[in-house]
């Protein structure tokens, strides 16, 4: 049996010369599906380069295959990346392709990243073909906004559902569906703990409203405290930040860095942060994978809490909940520097006492090879529908 999913992953080289693709998107899928490909199961992708539509953007004719992660068996679409028609050739590209596919591997479970209308378009000729759907979800705004019915309609062939978030989970009015939010690889934390001389507290992902960009600036602004540090990763645009970071030298505004120079920043803050929007609709269908990641760092993580978060998570994050101290950007900022504030006071023994429980947490339950395996069981049993 082989496991389709109908989305490529690339280099980080490639993430970071594009506006419209996602690092955390990109490295979860790559991570998902070295974690199956060493479960045994036999993987593919198929899918396009993104880019923003001609001549907005700069390519007629996305999809360069020197682009494409390597060690994976992936088939690019090519398309016309004009106004009108694109979407047309995104969908013919997709279908052409899964048939290619699928008919070198008959029994074939074929997996869509979202609803999206041209994997949608591939997901039922594979169907057609005698393959399985399942519908993976890790983020859908249409959903949050307007409710089920759209995604319901459109998944109507699909034989399971994965969804990253516990309110998606919950709510989803489907059946044979599974929560899976994602794994980590290794339990990262050195037996020493090796943080920076000046205190530090890191933010990495996307700077936009939903992620928190508010919440980020309200943070630092309730910090009288100048010997600290903000180091701040990531893509996006955050013309505040940078304003504020011009004439407040605590703020390093450090843009879209390697994974090895992330590695070396996790290890080295003392606090690590996940500011998002209490308001904005997107956090019910979406689960911080950067969550996983803090923690296998065995650092302390300040975060709003957001509904697409699983409850286990509660005993192992410092949170501000907005159920608590309602939805305000300011208000949300100030109680997380506030806790923030309070850790960077922890002596070495609360560190250790708190990094030892992080630990029990990931090891072993949120290894990639354990959820991995959940996920597995899942796809057979779809298979044998």
């Amino acid at each position: 049996m082989a496991i389709v999913f109908l989305i490529p992953v690339f280099k980080d080289v490639a993430v970071r010369m594009h506006d419209v693709a996602s690092h955390a998107a990109n490295a979860w899928m790559t991570d998902l599906i070295r974690a199956l490909i060493a479960h045994g199961k036999k993987v593919r992708t198929i899918g396009h380069e993104p880019a923003r539509v001609w001549p907005l953007g700069r390519h007629l004719l996305p999809g360069d295959p020197e682009h494409l992660q390597r060690g994976f068996a992936q088939r690019l679409v090519k398309y016309v990346n004009l106004p009108l028609v694109r979407h047309f050739f995104l969908c013919l590209g997709y279908r052409n392709a899964i048939q290619k596919e699928i008919a070198k591997e008959s029994d074939s479970i074929v997996c869509t990243y979202n609803p999206l209308p041209w994997q949608i378009a591939g997901a039922k000729a594979a169907v057609q073909k005698g393959a399985r759907w399942i519908s993976v979800v890790l983020d859908d705004e249409v959903v949050a906004r307007h409710g089920w019915s759209r995604y319901v309609n459109q998944t109507r062939l699909a034989s399971g559902h994965v969804f990253v978030s516990q309110w998606a989970f919950d709510h989803a009015p489907v059946r044979n569906k599974i929560l899976f939010e994602g794994g980590v690889d290794l339990w990262q934390a050195n037996e020493v703990e090796q943080v920076s001389q000046i205190p530090s507290v890191m933010y990495s992902g996307l700077l936009c409203d939903a992620a928190g960009q508010k919440e980020l600036v309200a943070l630092i602004d309730s910090f009288s405290n100048q010997d600290v540090e903000f180091w701040i990763c990531g893509k996006g645009d955050c013309p505040d930040l940078v304003r504020r970071a011009r004439r407040d030298r605590r703020i390093k505004m450090l843009g879209f860095v390697s994974d090895t120079e992330l590695d070396r920043l996790y290890r080295s803050a003392w606090v690590l942060i996940n500011p998002r929007s209490a308001t904005h609709e997107a956090s019910r269908m979406n689960f911080p994978s950067k969550l996983l990641r803090y923690l296998s760092y065995g650092k302390p993580i300040v975060t709003v809490w957001t509904p697409g978060i699983p409850t286990e998570y509660r005993e192992v994050l410092k949170l501000v909940d907005p159920e608590v101290f309602g939805s305000s950007s300011s208000k949300l900022g100030q109680e997380m520097g506030a806790m923030v504030n309070a850790i960077l006071s922890w002596n070495n023994a609360e560190r250790m006492a708190w990094r030892q429980k992080l630990n029990e947490f990931v090891v072993p339950c949120k290894l990639w090879k354990t959820t991995v395996s959940h996920l597995s069981d899942f796809i057979e049993d779809v298979s044998c529908l």
